[in-house]
């Protein structure tokens, strides 16, 4: 089982496979306009709900990623903004905080995948 899990995730991780965090690794973003609750995230994107009006499309944001206990910076520009959502396309990261991320991911899609 854990060889197929291992292989599914591998294979998901190659086409920026989104998830949306499950309750157990709830996750959420603190920003300049407000926190906002993560709704699905991938290594590249993350789509944000955020407490007030998105910014428009092609706004420049950063701010720092709650990832179930883990912080890291995150920036990037907004790609589609409306009813109610955000999505934004992340910077590159350093490789610490690219670990981080992968970490939550890879916790993330097990759960994902089991339920």
């Amino acid at each position: 089982m854990h060889d197929a899990l291992d292989k599914l995730i591998t294979h998901n991780r190659r086409v920026n496979y989104r998830v949306e965090p499950p309750p157990a690794l709830a996750a959420h973003v603190r920003l300049d306009l407000g926190t906002a609750v993560v709704a699905d995230i991938s290594r590249t994107h993350v789509t944000l709900q955020p407490s007030s009006a998105p910014p428009a499309t092609g706004t420049w944001l950063s701010g720092v990623a709650h990832l179930a206990g883990a912080e890291i910076p995150i920036s990037g520009k907004v790609i589609r903004a409306g009813a109610g959502r955000m999505t934004i396309e992340l910077d590159l990261m350093i490789e610490e905080y690219v670990q981080v991320l992968e970490g939550y991911l890879t916790r993330a899609q097990l759960l994902d995948i089991l339920c």
